[in-house]
């Protein structure tokens, strides 16, 4: 079965249910905050993407506390994530952007992972 990588954007206390997290099954997920905003990164086995999303939402919300705020597919690109070698390169790119998450989606910006990854660099 393929491995499928997202993110879940998560409300409430994880730091304090991180051994329920692991029982109820997100063995599979690193938990971290940016900017006081938890989430999770899955790497879970499934047939399917929606699959994977939908297990790891029911494991998350068996635990008393932490609710899913909303997912973040790693492989989806905004423009903010594209290139800025051109002056116009987020111009260019938003229509594709918007296209990709069917139409006049709103932005979400960097996923925490890539957030997370961009602060290491500095």
């Amino acid at each position: 079965m393929p491995e499928h990588s997202f993110t879940l954007i998560l409300v409430g206390d994880v730091e304090g249910r991180l051994d329920a997290l692991f029982e109820a099954g997100c063995d599979d997920a690193i938990f971290g905050c940016v900017d006081s905003v938890p989430y999770g990164d899955f790497h879970r086995t499934a047939p399917t993407l929606v699959d994977a999303i939908a297990s790891a939402i029911s494991a998350v919300e068996s635990v008393h506390d932490p609710r899913v705020a909303r997912v973040e597919p790693d492989n989806l690109v905004t423009a903010r994530d594209c290139g800025t070698s051109r002056p116009d390169a987020r111009e260019r790119a938003t229509p594709h952007c918007l296209q990709a998450r069917g139409g006049n989606a709103p932005s979400t910006g960097l996923s925490p992972a890539r957030a997370q990854s961009s602060l290491a660099l500095v």
